[in-house]
């Protein structure tokens, strides 16, 4: 009898996980309690191994950006294939302002930086760096700032979470998995994995993969264990500039923690806010949605004419050291964990799920190296015993 996996959460993480069991003869079950506020529903990915300049100094997490990126390319060509639907992925390019006294210094460093990345690392996905001028960039992002110069990389790619969520979750269904719904409650068992029961169901299965998000803490609770990880609300804005075709328009980036993605056919994404102890408060705020309008007319004014014509909250899991939390939890057999991917989680999730699906349904790893040794940096017993 094949193995079965218990995947809980139906956003980007546990659909990767759930995805890449299907795809490896290991029975699953996806549960999803379709939770308002889930991270993936409300975010628009930026794609872009170049996100670990804005990181510490860490060739190991710098590593792992890299075969994230490079897996998600792979990833894509795949559900395309089997799904044949659109996933509101494209290669976009992408454009790295950086405003204020000093703008121009700050550019020629970034692209100094970036060439060393494309001459170091094996496939980093960021193309052609090149420094624009402001005619250059405005040619590319028509609403800049007309005195902005930028950092130009031509492999950036923009990624729809819905979509792409839909597509990961189409793909298990063609693949033999199941999806339900519903709030699952985790129980222990003595030696042997947790249960599941939902709604008066009890599931059970030979692994369970928490891939729940900010909703991590909450749904481990009943067994005791304690993981650090917490929610943090972003504020995501969707404007329309009416008889503008945006759908080739690169990301810009550099602001701050702040950017702009465009998506056909006229819509420009501005996002997000990272408000640390926001608990589950769903609201949009006056205050988040005038932080977002400042800094982006700020950088690109020609936005000011736009219609805002939608308001997404979404709450991000960040763990205690902003890294995800990543394998088997200690002291609880058949546990594992897949979360805390903070804001890159369209970027980091399909990937880091992938590796903790092969740990826990033992299947082949899809990075270059064997899996423990690759999720070993981000194991949930780096905080200490769990129980």
């Amino acid at each position: 009898m094949a193995k079965q996996v218990l995947v809980i959460g139906g956003g980007v993480a546990g659909s990767s996980a759930a995805y890449r069991l299907a795809r490896d003869g290991v029975g699953v079950t996806l549960v999803d309690a379709e939770h308002e506020g889930q991270a993936t529903a409300a975010g628009a990915g930026i794609i872009s191994a170049g996100r670990v300049l804005h990181a510490s100094e860490d060739d190991e997490w710098r590593r792992f950006f890299q075969d994230a990126t490079t897996y998600h390319r792979q990833l894509v060509l795949d559900l395309a294939s089997l799904c044949g639907s659109e996933i509101g992925y494209r290669v976009v390019g992408e454009l790295l302002v950086t405003p204020g006294e000093g703008g121009e210094a700050r550019l020629a460093d970034l692209a100094s930086r970036l060439e060393m990345l494309n001459a170091t690392w094996r496939d980093p996905q960021i193309g052609t760096v090149r420094l624009l001028s402001p005619a250059e960039a405005r040619k590319l992002f028509p609403p800049l700032d007309p005195a902005l110069g930028a950092v130009h990389m031509s492999g950036v790619a923009r990624l729809d979470g819905r979509l792409f969520r839909h597509a990961l979750q189409s793909a298990v269904a063609q693949l033999g998995g199941r999806r339900v719904s519903g709030e699952a409650i985790i129980r222990g068992r003595a030696g042997g994995p947790p249960v599941v029961e939902l709604e008066g169901e009890t599931l059970e299965a030979d692994a369970v993969i928490v891939a729940a998000g900010a909703w991590t803490k909450r749904l481990l609770a009943p067994l005791g264990a304690r993981i650090p990880i917490e929610p943090q609300r972003g504020q995501i804005i969707h404007l329309a500039l009416p008889g503008t075709a945006t759908a080739s328009f690169p990301v810009v980036s550099g602001y701050g923690s702040n950017y702009m993605v465009t998506f056909p056919p006229d819509r420009v994404v501005v996002g997000a806010t990272r408000e640390t102890g926001s608990g589950f408060d769903c609201r949009a705020t006056a205050g988040g949605v005038q932080e977002l309008l400042t800094r982006a007319l700020g950088v690109a004014p020609g936005l000011s004419c736009a219609s805002l014509t939608e308001i997404r909250v979404g709450f991000r899991p960040v763990s205690a050291d902003e890294r995800p939390i990543l394998g088997a939890v200690p002291g609880f057999e058949g546990l594992f964990l897949a979360t805390g991917f903070g804001p890159s989680g369209l970027t980091l999730a399909p990937y880091s799920a992938a590796l903790v699906a092969a740990a826990a349904g033992g299947t082949e790893s899809p990075g270059p190296r064997e899996v423990d040794d690759i999720l070993e940096p981000f194991s949930p017993g780096r905080f200490g015993p769990a129980a």
